[in-house]
């Protein structure tokens, strides 16, 4: 147990080091070039939340999350896919749509809502790799540099994550279309 402290205290100060030192504009310009092929028509990605969130996100706002799934990566994330159903969701996500398909008939509206995000609107430099990414539990992560860690999150895990607050303005849509 106590390795694995250590190990999620290690992992949150590389975290830590990497938004206090931040990309060069080299690094900004390479990641706006190669997260494209991931983009939804060209400049898109959604972030799936909890629909009671929506009317408060709207207004204030996507604020990053003060607990990851894994002791990582603590912001907003976003995924490339269009499908809930093939997102790599947070696990409190994923638990509310297991408790909606248990108990359907209790809710009135669909419990999660996808939002498009128009990430053109972000800080390219805030941009950081997911928590599963930072966890590497199959080894699949081979990325050395920063850069190639953000790309390849967005590969292998359909995921990124943004360090700071996604303003309202940034937020061009929302539905319940969950994919296949």
């Amino acid at each position: 147990m106590k390795d694995l402290v250590r190990e999620g205290i290690n992992i949150q100060s590389k975290f830590k080091t990497l938004i206090e030192q931040g990309f060069s504009k080299e690094d900004v310009i390479d990641i706006k070039n190669r997260i494209k092929p991931y983009l939804i028509d060209g400049k898109y990605l959604y972030h799936y939340t909890a629909t009671e969130n929506e009317r408060s996100i709207k207004t204030q706002g996507l604020k990053p999350a003060s607990n990851a799934n894994y002791n990582g990566a603590k912001g907003v994330f976003l995924t490339a896919s269009q499908s809930l159903y093939k997102a790599n969701l947070p696990q409190r996500l994923m638990d509310l749509m297991d408790d909606y398909y248990e108990y359907e008939d209790a809710y009135d509206e669909k419990p999660i809502v996808r939002l498009k995000i128009d990430i053109s609107k972000l800080d390219v430099s805030k941009f950081t790799w997911d928590d599963d990414y930072m966890q590497n539990q199959y080894g699949w992560n081979k990325a050395e540099s920063d850069v190639d860690k953000v790309i390849e999150s967005l590969d292998i895990w359909g995921t990124i994550v943004y360090t700071d607050m996604i303003p309202p303005s940034a937020i061009v849509s929302s539905d319940f279309d969950y994919g296949s």
